[in-house]
């Protein structure tokens, strides 16, 4: 009896690692930042950690117990040796950037990092300021301009601010010439306008709440590349769309609507709309959704929820979740590191100052010059192509499904490069193929759509 509860524990320890381990991410754990982390940005010094404070009484004045807004730099020291010959461990340290100017924070948190210029937008009810970062100490906070705003967007030499009256009211987009230092446009928006993002051809996306998330949701698609702007489309959106992001792959932005649980998917070629239905609870809706268009995760929409999950769509089909161990707003995927940042601990939302991190074992390596591997196209069809170090001689790869039961064994040849799917009868969802040269062992998660 008592060898039997032992065995059915290591079963359950080892499920529970695999279900963890979807798509190769192992949880790291939980890492101390700031108070109300919102979101995370890969910046040229590495990822970074907004944590919008603490403001008690919500006057937007710094009384005692309130706590400034700050930003928090993530070092990773990726350690080289191999646990069991397959997982390596990765240490995670973070460390305070600076204090921000204290203001009143409300969520969500619409800053903007400008890759172009290595430069993050923050936006409050006072200003807009833009931060440089120089390295893990060191930052050059610059002021911009003194305005009331609930979002900013940049590209080239313009900001685009958005600004709402009150939440009742329609808002308008402000279009600030950095280089001039003056406004020359002003866009009319929907009431409580929210996101906006700069398409990268002339053209701007707006998204609007309406009001209280009962009514009067908007997207808006503007041609910004004249002195005065142009209205393309406007589309009304229900289910207070609060967040917003572009998908140049496919040329169409993903809209979440956190009071009816949605994602809306919208082509910018034809203006068609589609939906993604969650199962949420009434106050546990979505809060950001982000298509991925890079490593194991290329082609996944990705949602956090405040249920405490990050949710993996592929389509309309649910892959899997990360959980965040608490509720999730923002997050990012960066260099095999997936970062998650967590506002709130309860559903008393108790304020939480740290963020979750998963890993991804296939990313760490002595020599990342020479020995990155990679398992391509991901999704894939009928066929997976392996690219393996090249002082590893790859000797045999085995297919196991999401819950790590082996499907089959493959003998390749240390130039076997391809491997055929085609005659497996595999249905559609994640994957591992172990590879091994003898001596080492490397698991390559991917997806078959």
């Amino acid at each position: 009896m008592k060898r039997l509860t032992l065995l059915s524990l290591v079963l359950f320890l080892l499920l529970s690692v695999l279900a963890s381990a979807q798509y190769g991410y192992l949880f790291e754990g939980r890492y101390e930042v700031g108070v109300q982390p919102v979101a995370v940005y890969n910046t040229n010094i590495g990822p970074v950690v907004y944590c919008a404070g603490r403001d008690l009484n919500y006057n937007g004045i710094k009384d005692t117990g309130d706590v400034s807004p700050s930003l928090w730099a993530v070092g990773l020291k990726r350690l080289t040796k191999f646990i069991s010959s397959e997982i390596q461990s990765v240490h995670v340290s973070t460390y305070k950037i600076t204090d921000l100017e204290f203001k009143l924070s409300v969520l969500p948190v619409r800053n903007f990092w400008d890759e172009k210029v290595q430069k993050l937008y923050i936006t409050n009810e006072k200003s807009i300021s833009a931060v440089s970062f120089i390295h893990l100490d060191s930052v050059y906070i610059e002021k911009i301009v003194d305005v009331t705003a609930s979002a900013v967007s940049s590209s080239g030499d313009f900001l685009y601010i958005s600004v709402r009256p009150s939440y009742t009211d329609p808002g308008y987009v402000l279009v600030y010439d950095k280089i001039k230092k003056v406004y020359t446009d002003t866009i009319p928006a929907g009431i409580s306008v929210q996101q906006t993002i700069p398409e990268g051809n002339g053209q701007l996306l707006i998204i609007s709440e309406g009001t209280f998330g009962k009514s009067g949701g908007k997207f808006q698609v503007i041609d910004v590349s004249a002195a005065k702007h142009t209205i393309i489309k406007e589309m009304d959106i229900d289910g207070t769309p609060s967040h917003i992001d572009y998908s140049e792959s496919e040329n169409s932005v993903y809209i979440t609507c956190n009071s009816s649980n949605r994602v809306k998917k919208i082509n910018l070629t034809d203006y068609s709309m589609d939906s993604l239905s969650l199962t949420l609870g009434t106050y546990d809706g979505p809060r950001e959704s982000v298509y991925q268009t890079a490593g194991v995760m290329n082609g996944m929409l990705l949602t956090s929820a405040y249920d405490g999950n990050v949710y993996i769509h592929q389509g309309k089909k649910l892959m899997g979740k990360f959980d965040s161990k608490a509720k999730p707003e923002g997050f990012m995927a960066i260099g095999g590191m997936f970062f998650i940042a967590t506002p709130y601990l309860d559903a008393a939302y108790t304020l939480d100052s740290n963020v979750t991190i998963y890993s991804l074992p296939m990313d760490v390596t002595e020599n990342p010059a020479q020995e990155r591997y990679y398992v391509y196209p991901n999704p894939a069809e009928t066929t997976i192509n392996i690219e393996s170090p090249m002082n590893y001689n790859m000797q045999n790869a085995i297919l196991y499904n999401s819950m790590g039961l082996k499907i089959t064994e493959l003998l390749v040849s240390a130039e076997a490069k391809n491997i055929s799917l085609k005659d497996l009868g595999l249905s559609a969802g994640a994957y591992f193929v172990k590879i091994s040269n003898g001596k080492k062992n490397m698991t390559l998660p991917f997806v078959i759509k």
